[in-house]
């Protein structure tokens, strides 16, 4: 059990046991050494584990009151590459940029990621070696030199997502009267919704939800009238999540001590679908370009890839081809980072290359 309800602190040694037999048992591997090393330059928020039904989270400061969850399986991977990048050119920055309260440190922790992997399959790793503007990484070994820059999706930064934050909070904040009796009940409530919808719905769709929640069938979908192809469901407190894709919020129930990250501590979730933005894609393609070109006006001859981090693979394929016309000349190529990971190369790109370019999504 961990040593304090809920979590797991790593500078406590009963709970680093626990950490490793978890690590264990979904075979993920991570060394005591690169523990221990991160134990020595990490801050708390990377070094504390939360209880999760499946496995534990960390669960990282990315804003003033906003928070991210990385998973078990990518913080042992964090850790194990800051131990092995530990005397890479430019690696202490990282580690202070990992540490920062804003999503600066989600970047920073996949271009360490990144940079793991190459290192890991014996390229020499420099962090930013053209300074600022220019791209994260430069690997090379006896064969292969390239530039990476790195551009992951901030979810936060998508307008989408910022609309879906607000009324999500409109959500929650009137049905807040519901929690008690969901709490007395041992219920809870997860609500899907297919679309955005004005301020002004917010009402009808309170006023539905409210009027029927404590008389509907438990594990029994329903739907929401106000909100065309919405639909919400009443389950048993214990309950694992029933809608597990899509953008999540909730507001946590607190008794005054510390509270464990699950389901039954959240009476009411509100779920929307998640969809790719093209043009916030291509933005950082742009971007990117930029980065690669000023590289190539310090370092002539050199040749360089993107690795962008996106959702919904095919539709991220599809633009991303639409836009290889568009990459400056020393670019070869784009790596997809997706639930369909993938290179794309450039047209003339060799197969050699390209098996190279692909370390960027093999742990």
């Amino acid at each position: 059990m961990p040593s304090s309800e809920g979590k797991f602190d790593l500078r406590q040694a009963v709970d680093r046991a626990e950490v490793f037999a978890v690590l264990g048992e979904h075979r993920i591997a991570l060394g005591h050494e690169a523990l221990d090393f991160a134990l020595s330059v990490l801050p708390e928020d990377w070094l504390v584990a939360w209880v999760m039904p499946h496995s534990p989270m960390f669960n990282i400061r990315t804003a003033e009151n906003y928070r991210t969850g990385i998973p078990l399986a990518t913080w042992a991977e964090i850790v194990s590459s800051i131990f092995n990048l530990r005397a890479a050119v430019g690696i202490r920055e990282q580690i202070r940029r990992i540490g920062l309260p804003s999503h600066e440190a989600l970047d920073t922790s996949l271009a360490i990621r990144v940079a793991g992997r190459y290192a890991r399959r014996g390229f020499t790793v420099h962090f930013e070696p053209n300074g600022h503007g220019c791209s994260d990484l430069l690997v090379e070994n006896i064969l292969y030199r390239s530039y990476i820059e790195v551009k992951r999706e901030n979810e936060v930064e998508h307008r989408r997502w910022l609309s879906i934050q607000a009324v999500s909070n409109e959500i929650l904040g009137r049905l807040e009267p519901l929690y008690h009796w969901l709490q007395e009940n041992e219920l809870r409530v997860e609500i899907k919704f297919s679309r955005l919808f004005s301020a002004g719905t917010a009402a009808a769709i309170v006023a539905e939800v409210d009027g029927e929640v404590r008389h509907a069938e438990t594990l029994r979908e329903l739907p929401i009238n106000a909100v065309l192809g919405s639909r919400y469901i009443v389950l048993p407190r214990s309950q694992t999540s029933f809608y597990k894709k899509g953008i999540h919020t909730c507001h946590i129930i607190g008794t005054g001590t510390t509270v464990q990250l699950l389901p039954q501590n959240m009476p009411i979730q509100v779920v929307f679908d998640w969809r790719q933005n093209r043009e916030a894609l291509k933005r950082r393609i742009r971007k990117a370009s930029r980065q690669l070109t000023e590289d190539a006006r310090k370092d002539s001859g050199a040749q360089g890839f993107m690795v962008l981090e996106g959702s919904h693979g095919k539709a991220a394929q599809e633009a991303i081809k639409d836009s290889l016309s568009l990459l400056p000349a020393n670019c070869i190529g784009v790596v997809l980072l997706s639930d369909q990971s993938c290179v794309i190369p450039r047209l003339g790109v060799s197969d050699e290359l390209a098996r190279m370019m692909a370390f960027a999504f093999s742990p």
